[in-house]
């Protein structure tokens, strides 16, 4: 079969750090190649190579045989090729069809004419028919929920004419049946005749979707299996280099679809928070929270599960003084701070693990020591500040372990183990962690798992916002579930079954 597109022993280093290794592969029409590998083994890297937003040291690319050097992402685009990023890169209030045409907008009466909008819409339509991905080109996307925006980029790309469509951590903020349905759109894509790349930690995703894996390890090509027949226990021993270590952070199934998390003995009589009848708004000034009541116990993870959009950041954000209550009352320890902000509720011993590490949680420019140490209270002494650093950098494993690296220089693996440290250090009494292990390579799951566990075997409440079902049934005690601002029930984590949890995520069992 002949290959559309091969990478031939591509290279790229960041000043002594060889990114990515004398890669070589060849991907065909028809054909899904899954990217695996742990954080900082090349993956994203490898992805920026080839689609023109860097530049190889060593190596080329070749499109149809012949050698292509891209100017830039654009040049690659025009060429067929494209990609469908983790985080969405859409306009918010501009139209489905706006976002889709974004750059190439079809113009009336020549290049120099006013934008044909009707063509535009007509044209998105089209495609979305044709390639089954039902959306209205007229709705805004700011008014969307996740599964739609993710559709709305899978469109800018196909409409632009791809003919190899590369996905990275596609399915890091969908519920059960919205990665199923975008799986069956990647498989939809093949079967069409494109080529496809697939990136993702989630091993029984990519071998659902894949038909060759292909894993690296610490830039290098270590191994393309066959997808058909593989064992993600072989790819997670392939990833980490070592084939006598039991791979981590893998699921273990148990009849009726749900994980058997390890038996537990937690004390959860004494009641850490109190939320009652919790109200608050979205940025939009469109209701978040509807009525919100929970209790956590000493000892205790609650898991929150539910589709990207229906309240949990914001109940994140209310439990950390970031959002405002409309209405309700929020207590921690029996004390009412419901209209305490982030310095308080910080004080009384609330930690909190944002969905951005970056934006919400470190200072890139920052060292890695100077991070540590944000928010305690009193003067450091630089002596202590580097040794307590050194400490933390060895408990949680942070690559490299320099305390007076930037923050930003970090993978973004090791940026998380330096957030979770800072945040699980001060021995807080309650956690609100919000998507921790998203992206993360499984070394770094099991790590931020394990401390998490630890915190609550010392007595904090832990709440665990997180799409992944396997994650929550694995670790949480019991599973609440949010739908439209709405808690529409909770089970026991041991008999959260996918289904029971589809259907309290949809509201259809509320």
């Amino acid at each position: 079969m002949t290959p559309i597109l091969e990478a031939r022993g591509l290279s790229r280093s960041f000043g002594e750090l060889r990114a990515v290794d004398r890669v070589s592969f060849a991907l065909a029409a028809g054909e899904v190649l899954a990217l695996v590998g742990e954080n900082g083994a090349g993956k994203t890297t490898l992805l920026n190579l080839l689609l023109g937003f860097y530049r190889p040291d060593e190596g080329e690319i070749a499109l149809d045989g012949a050698v292509r050097r891209w100017r830039s992402p654009a040049d690659a685009e025009a060429r067929g090729l494209g990609m469908v990023h983790q985080h969405f890169t859409l306009v918010e209030p501009l139209t489905v069809a706006e976002n889709v045409v974004l750059g190439r907008e079809p113009r009336r009466f020549g290049l120099a004419g006013p934008f044909d909008r009707r063509r535009a819409e007509r044209e998105v339509a089209e495609v979305a028919e044709r390639e089954g991905l039902p959306i209205d080109p007229r709705g805004r996307v700011a008014e969307l929920s996740v599964a739609s925006r993710q559709r709305v980029e899978i469109l800018k790309v196909l409409w632009r004419g791809a003919r190899v469509v590369a996905f990275d951590e596609p399915t890091g903020a969908l519920g059960p049946a919205e990665s199923e349905a975008l799986c069956e759109t990647v498989r939809r894509l093949a079967r069409g005749g494109r080529a496809v790349l697939f990136v993702s930690h989630k091993l029984r995703e990519v071998l659902a979707v894949a038909s060759r894996v292909a894993v690296l390890r610490a830039g290098r090509l270590v191994a393309t299996l066959d997808a058909k027949g593989a064992e993600p226990e072989r790819i997670a021993r392939l990833m980490v280099g070592d084939a006598s270590a039991p791979p981590t952070g893998l699921p273990r199934p148990s009849p009726g679809g749900a994980a058997s998390p390890p038996p537990r003995s937690r004390g959860v009589d004494e009641i850490v928070l109190r939320l009652s009848d919790a109200a608050c708004r979205d940025d939009r000034g469109a209701p978040a929270l509807r009525g919100v009541s929970l209790a956590l116990h000493t000892g205790e993870i609650v898991g929150v599960a539910g589709v990207d959009g229906n309240g949990q950041r914001e109940l994140a954000e209310v439990l950390t003084g970031l959002r405002p209550l409309d209405a309700g009352r929020l207590e921690v320890e029996g004390v009412d701070l419901t209209f305490a902000r982030a310095r308080e509720l910080r004080a009384r011993g609330v930690a909190h693990v944002p969905e951005d590490r970056l934006r919400g949680g470190l200072f890139g420019a920052l060292s890695v020591a100077e991070n540590l140490a944000l928010g305690s209270p009193g003067p450091l002494r630089r002596r202590r500040l580097v040794a307590e650093a050194a400490a933390a950098i060895r408990a949680y494993d942070i690559r490299p372990p320099e305390p007076g690296m930037r923050a930003s220089a970090l993978s973004g693996g090791n940026q998380q183990k330096l957030l979770l440290a800072r945040e699980l250090g001060r021995r807080p009494k309650l956690v609100v962690a919000v998507h921790p292990t998203r992206g993360l390579d499984l070394n770094a799951q099991a790590l931020v798992r394990a401390r998490l566990r630890e915190a609550a075997a010392g007595g904090a409440a832990v709440l665990l916002v997180s799409f992944d079902l396997d994650e929550l049934r694995e670790i949480a005690d019991r599973i609440v579930v949010l739908c439209a601002g709405r808690v529409t029930g909770e089970a026991a984590a041991r008999e959260a079954t996918d289904g029971r949890l589809g259907l309290l995520m949809s509201g259809a069992a509320a």
